[in-house]
């Protein structure tokens, strides 16, 4: 074949493609996982704010007995607890990812701590008095 390629020159091709595709497809994995990560940080460390917004407008209106807690519910809403009694049922949160289970707990001094802010994606969230917000993924998902 003057000019033209041979099959052993297609099937050279093919295979190059293919190695820079399995090279390639681990790097945008990671890349998938970290922005997932990052973003159920974010959201956790959005809603740990909340919490100190909620209490701040509530406390304006009455005292508000601590700890005050945000716990959130399968359906994506969240319940308000003041102590131990529920003040507010099925709030619907409306920006950014959004939990299925887990708490964001202002404790009896006013610090802030979540415990297993959990996303439908199998990342869960949680943080420490006075350190930062952790997310890690605990379960393999077909997205």
């Amino acid at each position: 074949m003057a000019g033209g390629k041979n099959i052993w020159e297609n099937v050279i091709v093919f295979i190059l493609i293919g190695i820079v595709v399995c090279l390639l497809t681990p790097i945008i994995q990671g890349l998938f996982y970290n922005s997932q990560i990052s973003g159920a940080k974010s959201s956790a460390d959005e809603l740990a704010s909340t919490i100190a917004v909620l209490y701040g407008n509530l406390s304006m209106e009455r005292e508000i007995v601590l700890p005050f807690t945000m716990q959130f519910r399968e359906n994506k809403t969240y319940d308000l607890y003041e102590d131990t009694t529920k003040i507010s049922a099925n709030q619907l949160l409306e920006k950014g990812n959004k939990p299925i289970s887990g708490s964001i707990v202002m404790d009896k001094n006013g610090e802030i701590y979540a415990q297993n802010i959990t996303y439908d994606n199998g990342i869960v969230c949680n943080m420490e008095i006075g350190k930062e917000m952790q997310c890690v993924r605990t379960k393999k998902t077909g997205k």
